[in-house]
């Protein structure tokens, strides 16, 4: 594989090189998601669209980020599939200074962390799916999950 193509997995694998941090890269590359989902403004449906872009971008290079740049299982410095939960996580909604904006980014965030590090009843068994599905789907259960629970946020404390 060429330098130039492996360098360009390993970035994006890697969440820009967030997945080199010696501890939590997952949770920084979620933190940077996060960051990010509050910092740019938009309507739910781009906001939407663009999370499934990122999504879709992490199967086509989680895979061969493990096989060819990290040549170990579910590596660690894989942290695309974090930034897509992360992101995931937010959709349906949109970021607004003050109490309701700070309680989803907070939720959200330790929700969507504490489903992927947990990773409760089926979340744990995807991750034994091999290739970019099983560095993903784990992360985008987690996601619909934590989701969900922003949801009833919103349906029982900010409706």
């Amino acid at each position: 594989m060429k330098s130039i193509v492996r360098e360009s997995i390993r970035l994006v694998a890697s969440g820009f090189y967030a997945g080199y941090v010696p501890r939590g890269g997952g949770s920084i590359a979620s933190l940077l998601a996060c960051a990010g989902w509050i910092l740019i403004p938009g309507k739910t449906l781009h906001y939407v669209i663009a999370s499934l872009l990122v999504t879709a971008l992490g199967f086509s290079i989680a895979g061969c980020a493990e096989r060819e740049v990290f040549s170990e299982r579910d590596s660690p410095r894989i942290v695309i599939d974090e930034i897509s939960g992360m992101l995931l996580t937010y959709a349906g909604f949109t970021f607004s200074p003050g109490v309701q904006g700070l309680v989803y980014a907070a939720a959200g965030f330790l929700f969507f962390r504490a489903f992927d590090i947990l990773k409760p009843g089926p979340i744990g068994s995807m991750q034994n799916l091999r290739g970019a599905p099983g560095i993903m789907l784990d992360d985008v259960a987690a996601a619909a999950c934590a989701n969900g629970l922003l949801w009833l946020i919103r349906l029982f404390i900010f409706h």
